[in-house]
């Protein structure tokens, strides 16, 4: 297995290779389906990328608001319950559709 695109297989409907073989998915096969997968076709990774990617979000916000002083805005703690309100209506929004 290489670690390139071997395009005249692709064209011949065989396997398609993009890198090491630790890396190819053991839930699907596209050598048999022929179809390319997502990242949503795998929820608990998707899930590990969006924690990751709000951890960061989450410590830049953070560094942001102390360099700036965002802390120490008298309207800060309203804002913050309006936020937290509104995430756990749209969270119980998107649990309900999903068992539905």
């Amino acid at each position: 297995m290489g670690t390139f695109v071997n395009i005249q297989r692709l064209r011949c409907g065989g396997p398609l290779i993009v890198g090491p073989d630790w890396f190819s998915s053991p839930y699907t096969s596209t050598e048999t389906t022929g179809q390319m997968e997502t990242i949503l076709d795998h929820p608990w990774e998707l899930g590990l990328l969006l924690a990751i990617v709000l951890a960061l979000v989450l410590e830049l916000g953070r560094r942001i608001s102390a360099r700036y002083r965002l802390n120490e805005d008298a309207a800060r703690k309203d804002q913050m319950a309006t936020i937290r309100d509104d995430l756990f209506v749209l969270a119980s929004l998107l649990w309900d559709s999903h068992w539905r």
